[in-house]
Parts: structure tokens; sequence; C-alpha cells
């Protein structure tokens, strides 16, 4: 992660991909609403995976707000990989 930049979401950059997952779900509807054209690939990752509502975001926070974040997200992800895994096959298909 030490590479990661963040950028600006364009469409050309959501084209790339065939599930965008958002943290809230006020990401999520921004997207849907701001690049029409990509809104079935825009899922919040807590419903992809299974479960609900929005994953905090943990700015500002003492490091063990970020520990508790990253094991909530891994159990996200355990509980709901063959579930997300399908959506990005599903989503990834209804483009072409």
């Amino acid at each position: 992660l030490g590479s990661h930049r963040a950028r600006c979401v364009s469409a050309e950059l959501l084209a790339r991909y065939d599930l965008i997952l958002t943290m809230e779900a006020g990401q999520a509807e921004a997207l849907r609403i701001e690049f029409p054209g990509e809104a079935r690939k825009v899922q919040l990752f807590s419903v992809a995976a299974g479960s609900g509502g929005d994953v905090a975001d943990p700015i500002g926070q003492p490091p063990e707000v970020y520990q508790a974040l990253a094991a909530e997200i891994e159990a996200l992800i355990a509980q709901g990989f063959d579930r997300l895994c399908q959506l990005a096959l599903t989503c990834g298909s209804a483009a072409g």
C-alpha cells in the first residue's frame, strides 16, 4: 500500500473494473449519480459481502481503531468472499 495514491474518479477509471466497492452508502450513491453508465458495478462493500451498513472511516483515530476496522474488513471479506467473487463476475459479464 505504500505506493497507493488517491486519484480522481473518472468514467475511464471506473470502466477498467468489474466491481467497484465503496465503504459508505453515500459514496456509492454519488458514484451511481455521477457515472450512471457504471452504476451497475457500484456496490456498498458490506452489503456486497452479505452484511450491511457503512464501514466507518477511522481517520484521526488511535491505532486500536484502525486495527479493529482491519479485523472488521477481514471478517467481511472472509464471510462474503464467494458472494464478492460472484458479483465481480456478474457485473463484469454485464459490461460486454
